[in-house]
This record gives C-alpha cells, structure tokens and sequence, in this order.
C-alpha cells in the first residue's frame, strides 16, 4: 500500500484506483425543494490544498474545486526500497 493511501482503498477497484496525473473525484448531487446538495468525493488530493468556490448566474450554479493531486509522487517508499516516478508526463 502506497504511504498515503487510505485504508479503506481496497474497497474500490476500475478508474478510481488506478489514478494517474489529474485528481480522481467522484460526485453526487441530491435536490429538494430549496435547492442543492453537492457530494465531492476526493480520495487521493492534500487535504488542506483543497479550495473551493462557486458562484450563480441566472441559470446556473458554477463550482471551482482547486486541489493537489497526491496520486503522482516523485517517490514511493515500500518497505525498505524507494520507487522514483520514470513517467512524470
């Protein structure tokens, strides 16, 4: 397991466990009758670099969500042995 990886990661399997480059996120949007609830799922960014802002127009509703992506190290520590990133592309 990857040093920051979070233990519940083996529940999950497909495009959001084998992430590369940009952040992975998951979303969920539930309605009543007084407007909006947005769920973002981050599972792999730095917690205190997320950001997030919005704003409304007449007809629509704008979410800017800004974060460092940890899925791309430059190094993976496993054991005793030390993985450097041969394709930071």
């Amino acid at each position: 397991m990857h040093p920051t990886e979070p233990p519940w990661l083996n529940e999950f399997s497909g495009v959001i466990k084998n992430v590369c480059g940009p952040v992975t996120a998951a979303k969920t949007i539930y309605e009543d009758e007084q407007g909006y609830l947005i769920i973002i799922s981050l599972p792999f960014v730095n917690l205190p670099s997320v950001k997030v802002s919005w704003r409304n127009t007449l007809t629509h509703g704008i979410i800017k969500v800004s974060c460092m992506s940890t899925s791309r190290k430059p190094f993976i520590k496993r054991h005793d042995r030390t993985f450097k990133l041969t394709d930071p592309s």
